[in-house]
């Protein structure tokens, strides 16, 4: 969206590679002008969909000796709309909100990548993954048997709900490496 936690990941630890993206040009582009104004400088931006090849092939080639992924995707259920109050409708895209049926498509379909690209990657990998409080349960057991080895969290908002998980995967074993 707004390339808030990219810019602000960059501003706080200068020497990280920062690597941005979203599927939707108009709020890339927003971001990058966002970066720019705030004189933040060096993040990597790029237009596409959650772990597709240009962004492994990003990562594959980056030298840091761990890789640490914070997403905000869409995840609310498609029904929650007739309930969201309506300016929230009206001012914010409807692909920003809305993570399919259940809200978890997209959060799913991403854990899975992950998943996938650290067992060939053989990084450590560390996931901050904001969600709609209902769907804790659902998605720390989705994550744990992604992520057998991890440590699986989840974190609580500043109202006390159920907001963030987090995922602390060490390297995958030499058994669960591809052959």
């Amino acid at each position: 969206g707004s390339g808030a936690v990219a810019t602000t990941i960059k501003a706080e630890c200068p020497d990280a590679e920062v690597i941005a993206s979203d599927k939707h040009r108009a709020a890339l582009s927003l971001a990058r002008a966002n970066a720019k104004r705030l004189r933040v400088k060096g993040i990597r931006f790029y237009q596409a969909d959650l772990l597709d090849q240009r962004i492994r092939s990003s990562l594959s080639r980056s030298r840091a000796i761990k890789i640490v992924v914070a997403a905000n995707l869409p995840y609310l259920p498609r029904a929650d709309k007739k309930s969201l109050p309506p300016e929230v409708v009206r001012h914010e895209p409807s692909s920003a909100l809305f993570g399919g049926r259940s809200g978890m498509e997209l959060i799913k379909k991403l854990l899975v990548q992950l998943a996938a690209f650290q067992k060939t990657d053989l990084r450590p990998l560390t996931l901050f993954l904001e969600f709609d409080s209902p769907q804790a349960t659902t998605l720390k057991r989705e994550a744990s048997c992604l992520f057998p080895l991890a440590r699986v969290h989840v974190l609580q908002d500043t109202c006390g709900r159920d907001r963030l998980l987090r995922i602390i995967a060490p390297i995958p074993r030499t058994s669960d490496r591809p052959s």
